[in-house]
């Protein structure tokens, strides 16, 4: 059977409603040009890890840049925002080596997460997804018995764009003396001020015991992952971590491309109102077209179907790429997950809209 995700042959357009290059960087032009003028002088790989002779100015100052966009004291590049996970997990167990461990994570939270704590050498308590009142139950349980307790989330969760009590959780954390570590991949680009974050539109800080990680290779266009942190952190995950030691990095040139693109997020008021119009928009169409979105706002629109394949290839054949996943953490085993991004146009929207009442 062809997959409806995938075009025909002899299709050559569609509008697609899919992905998470929320804000469209990934095809801005600054974004292109400055990777196509670094390219020839940088290359396409440094060919080593940053500890042994594959560091490069380039890293640094995106480093830098990100630090100041999300407002942490450290912040270090990894290859990917799984890997990102990673090494702030093992930067953590790092610092409180020798003592029992355990983290505390949702139910449904991204399986990079699951990997990290489970490489870094923690024991493994979950939580009902956001309840943060059981989240609180097992933080203060083992917290009897435990050394180190970390709570482990993301702040907008993949597959249905639903959000994280974050502040509640921060609050426990606080009271307990935990960790919270906030995977932000889907929250970066698309909630707080110009896109910095769910802890900027949740009034929440990096702190000594909250961290954040994120991916560029989403809202922000290009690729590599940051951890947010303090600098003490920061240090372990760069003398300890081997999701970062023993990592090449991303290519220098597409650093220079991801530092444009904070660049451009920090300032681009317009293309951030762009995608909360269109947000609100498509929340609207497709809640009049009979579907029942999981989230009540954001970029991720999920719901279930009786037949969401029929409805991907119905769409399809009217010129709307509306995918049916069967990601992790979805509302049934597949369902149709559509994305809306900056620069989708108010003609793009009502086709949508006609394909789905069609």
């Amino acid at each position: 059977m062809p997959d409806p995700n995938v075009p025909a042959p002899n299709e050559h357009h569609l509008i697609a409603f899919a992905g998470c290059d929320y804000l469209g960087l990934s095809k801005h032009p600054d974004v292109i040009q400055t990777i196509r003028d670094a390219l020839p002088e940088l290359g396409v790989s440094t060919g080593a890890s940053r500890t042994t002779t594959g560091n490069h100015p380039a890293y640094d100052l995106l480093e830098s840049t990100a630090s100041e966009f999300f407002a942490s004291e450290a912040a270090v590049l990894t290859l990917d925002g799984s890997l990102a996970n990673s090494a702030a997990l093992e930067g953590i167990a790092a610092m409180e080596e020798g003592l029992d461990r355990v983290v505390i994570i949702d139910e449904l939270a991204h399986p990079s997460l699951t990997n990290a704590a489970r490489v870094s050498g923690f024991r493994i308590e979950r939580y009902r997804h956001r309840d943060a009142l059981h989240a609180g139950e097992l933080v203060e349980r083992t917290s009897a018995t435990s050394s180190s307790v970390v709570i482990v989330t993301d702040a907008v969760f993949a597959a249905t764009g639903v959000l994280a009590p974050l502040r509640t959780l921060a609050e426990i954390a606080e009271r307990r003396s935990a960790w919270l570590v906030i995977d932000d991949c889907h929250g970066t680009g698309t909630r707080g001020s110009n896109g910095r974050g769910s802890l900027s539109a949740e009034s929440l800080a990096i702190s000594d015991q909250v961290v954040m990680t994120t991916t560029l290779a989403k809202g922000v266009g290009v690729a590599g992952g940051i951890i947010g942190s303090r600098e003490e952190l920061g240090t372990a995950i760069r003398s300890r971590a081997t999701a970062y030691i023993a990592t090449t990095p991303i290519p220098p040139a597409l650093a220079v491309g991801s530092t444009t693109a904070l660049s451009l997020m920090a300032h681009d008021h317009a293309r951030h109102d762009r995608l909360s119009r269109n947000v609100k928009r498509a929340h609207e169409l497709v809640t009049e077209a009979g579907f029942h979105p999981i989230a009540a706002a954001g970029p991720i629109i999920a719901f279930a179907a009786d037949n969401p394949d029929a409805i991907t290839a119905h769409c399809r054949d009217r010129g709307v790429l509306v995918p049916t996943i069967a990601y992790p953490g979805g509302p049934s085993e597949r369902y149709i997950r559509l994305a809306v991004n900056s620069e989708h146009t108010e003609d793009d929207l009502k086709q949508l809209a006609q394909a789905l009442r069609s």
